[in-house]
């Protein structure tokens, strides 16, 4: 019989996660250059006034995002399950940030999809002190503007998942190479959305989300769901070969 366990779901949706991150980058990518990044901060009537043109693109890629970002929640859960074994004290609260990561990515993409395109209609009918009033409230329907909460620990928890896997040997030193260039990534994006940064967001966007995101969590999610199949395996057998089993390392 089949068994369902966090590294199952966990490894199962870190591989939709990849994809979903292609997606993304590449919904984001085709975006007009006004609804990109730090326009919606700093220059806030463009934003919506090129979104009351067209918002079907930005929906879908906040949509997408948020999407992953559920999947993301299951991913943190199942490398805290698949990580358990080596003893880092600081691993709990590492996956607790990662949550909480996610958690914030989810509300904030959806919340946006939801009223940034009624908000661009609004501005586009409104007069001009409406368009004002509008525009300089339009920071606040994101919980998170500057996505320090979302990419930031979201960034945090790949780096610790990184170190981890490097420590217990569970996947090649490259795999952790990755993870610290997917993390940085997270970080440039934020910093090129709050300096305004049209071009370190594109390269961001394009680099992380498009290639090392998603080459990491596909992997992480194949060594996810070959760890729990391994351990499976021998479940019935010695205690020692359930012990390397859940190291991910069965001979």
């Amino acid at each position: 019989m089949t068994r369902h366990t966090p590294r199952t779901t966990g490894g199962a949706c870190a591989v939709v996660l990849a994809a979903a991150y292609v997606l993304a980058g590449a919904t984001y990518l085709a975006l007009p250059a006004d609804q990109k990044g730090g326009t919606i901060l700093h220059e806030p009537a463009r934003y919506l006034g090129s979104l009351a043109e067209g918002s079907t693109l930005l929906v879908a890629n906040h949509l997408i995002l948020g999407i992953g970002a559920l999947l993301g929640i299951a991913v943190v859960i199942g490398v805290r399950d698949w990580a358990r074994p080596l003893g880092a004290g600081w691993l709990p609260w590492v996956s607790t940030l990662g949550i909480l990561g996610f958690s914030v990515t989810a509300v904030d993409n959806f919340q946006i999809a939801a009223l940034d395109p009624a908000r661009a209609a609004d501005f586009a009918r409104a007069d001009p002190v409406a368009r004002t009033a509008i525009a300089v409230t339009n920071s606040m329907v994101s919980i998170d503007p500057e996505m320090w909460l979302s990419f930031g620990l979201s960034g945090v928890w790949i780096l610790g998942a990184s170190w981890l896997v490097l420590r217990g040997r569970l996947l090649p030193p490259v795999h952790a190479v990755l993870g610290l260039l997917a993390a940085t990534c997270y970080l440039l994006i934020e910093v090129g959305s709050v300096l305004d940064s049209p071009l370190l967001l594109l390269a961001s966007a394009g680099v992380g989300g498009l290639v090392v995101g998603p080459i990491w969590y596909a992997w992480l999610g194949l060594a996810l769901l070959r760890s729990d199949r391994a351990e499976e395996a021998p479940a019935s057998s010695s205690p020692g070969l359930r012990v390397a089993a859940s190291a991910g390392h069965v001979p």
